[in-house]
């Protein structure tokens, strides 16, 4: 579970004052089930996300879990951007107490570029890195993936996480404000609207109240 204990969130903005970005929740939030975030464009999505994974603080209150969550997933999550693609997965599998050569190997297979692992950085293009970060989270051991706007995500890379996580026994929480792919990934969901958190067990229910 990740706990929500008053979390909220706000900025000073130049000019403007004290703005909110967030209203305060108290919340316990599964980490084992499939849990859309759904919401129109500046609602605050990638700030509930990034302070569901410890990237971010709240403003007030506080985030509480004893689970291992990923990185907010999206292009540049993971990955050290001074480090070559062998030297990230060398750093992961340190990191996770993985054989190297195996995770390196793995990370190929998965992502089809085994040619740029052994690559200078500066030869590396910007999509083999970005399909070897998406590889590499989707076989590290996390109790929870968290993903901000699945739909920027490749279709075949979202079917490889979501797959990864379901063989895991592993969660997934996601934003999106594509009902569709809410329908087609979740089973509950998180509403933002009017920066206030509405949680929803039933997804129909979720998006019943977001199309309002």
């Amino acid at each position: 579970m990740i706990h929500l204990v008053s979390a909220a969130v706000s900025y000073d903005v130049p000019g403007k004052g004290h703005e909110i970005a967030l209203l305060p929740i108290t919340l316990d939030l599964p980490t084992d089930r499939r849990l859309a975030v759904i919401g129109d464009k500046r609602q605050g999505k990638s700030i509930f996300l990034r302070i569901l994974s410890g990237a971010q603080m709240p403003t007030f209150g506080e985030v509480v879990s004893n689970v291992r969550l990923s990185p907010v997933i999206r292009s540049g999550a993971l990955f050290n951007s001074r480090l070559s693609i062998y030297e990230n997965i060398r750093f992961s599998a340190r990191m996770f107490n993985l054989d190297t050569d195996i995770l390196a190997k793995t990370v190929s297979a998965i992502s089809g570029i085994a040619a740029a692992l052994g690559t200078p950085q500066k030869d590396e293009s910007a999509e083999d890195r970005r399909t070897a970060e998406l590889a590499l989270l989707s076989i590290l051991p996390f109790d929870c993936y968290l993903i901000d706007e699945v739909s920027v995500l490749p279709e075949i890379a979202r079917h490889r996480l979501f797959s990864a996580a379901h063989q895991q026994g592993a969660g997934v929480i996601f934003g999106t404000n594509s009902t569709r792919l809410a329908r087609t990934y979740a089973d509950g969901a998180i509403v933002i609207r009017g920066k206030a958190i509405h949680p929803f067990s039933d997804i129909e229910e979720a998006i019943a109240f977001h199309e309002r």
